[in-house]
């Protein structure tokens, strides 16, 4: 069965070359999970991964060990093979050109307070932490779907978080989700409840490297009676480095407190993530801000 697949890569492989005219720098073999594949597209956009498979004129390819994305062999100007191994090369210099593997983006499944058209495939998730008392655990339940909630203890009362979210991507460039949370305060003291419904659809532009968000939705009260208030927010997130990326949002809400600002960074590796920033907004008139940290474990 190895044979006949290494077979079929490799028929796959020449069909690629003698109809579509791709470059392949390297001897290209889908059998072996050392190598690491760099694509350029006809319009010059480069993605670094594993090409999983090639059948009749579609290229399957797994950017980043997780998100799968679609390609046109018509699409595809350049294949280039490396390996995650070095193999001994007889010139230093070429041995030097050989990319270092690029560690897993992190964190582009939601942003402090943004949810954004990527999610969690299932068997995925993270655990993350602000400030100490918020607490919060999200997963994927499918592909698509992602599921989770978040406790924040105070001193005379607790408020609750329960979330869920449909994601999926349009094209390689944009993905479009559905968040839905539900929030619920409750006042030890005099055994009271609040309650609010966020419903927030969200567009995508760009891969979780680099990215510009946008959603708006409406949250409205449950628990007790009152009118809802509109919310927007708009995100973006750059990768700047193997391990470092900048973030930003600015959410608007129908309120006497409208507008919050938030700008940050993270350092992350394959499972740890630390986000750090500051958290801006306007109260009676008067601009305030302080500092946030928070830490985030992915599986």
């Amino acid at each position: 069965m190895q044979s006949k697949n290494f077979l079929l890569s490799v028929l796959c492989c020449l069909f690629s070359v003698s109809g579509y005219g791709q470059e392949i720098l390297g001897k290209l073999n889908l059998e072996d999970s050392t190598q690491i594949h760099r694509i350029t597209t006809n319009r010059g956009d480069q993605f670094v991964g594993q090409i999983t498979s090639i059948r009749d004129t579609e290229v399957s390819f797994m950017f980043d060990k997780r998100i799968p994305l679609q390609f046109q062999l018509s699409e595809l100007k350049k294949i280039e093979v490396y390996y995650r191994t070095p193999m001994p090369v007889a010139d230093p210099a070429l041995a030097a050109q050989l990319p270092v593997e690029r560690i897993p983006m992190q964190g582009h499944e939601e942003l402090i307070f943004s949810a954004t058209g990527f999610g969690f495939r299932k068997g995925e998730g993270e655990y993350r932490n602000i400030g100490l008392f918020y607490n919060s655990l999200q997963f994927g339940a499918t592909d698509h779907l992602t599921l989770g909630g978040s406790i924040t203890p105070l001193f005379a009362a607790a408020l609750l978080n329960v979330k869920a979210k449909l994601h999926t991507p349009l094209t390689e460039r944009m993905h479009v989700g559905l968040a839905y949370n539900a929030f619920i305060a409750t006042e030890f003291i005099d055994n009271t409840a609040y309650g609010v419904h966020l419903v927030m659809p969200c567009l995508t532009f760009g891969t979780p490297e680099a990215f510009i968000n946008l959603s708006g939705g409406y949250a409205f009260p449950f628990l007790e009676s009152g009118e809802g208030s509109l919310v927007l927010s708009g995100s973006g997130s750059k990768r700047i480095g193997n391990k470092w990326r900048l973030m930003g949002e600015a959410i608007w809400i129908a309120t006497d407190t409208p507008v919050m600002n938030i700008f940050g960074a993270s350092w992350f590796n394959e499972r740890h993530r630390v986000d750090f920033g500051l958290f801006g907004f306007i109260l009676d008139g008067y601009p305030l801000g302080f500092p946030y940290a928070t830490y985030a474990l992915s599986w």
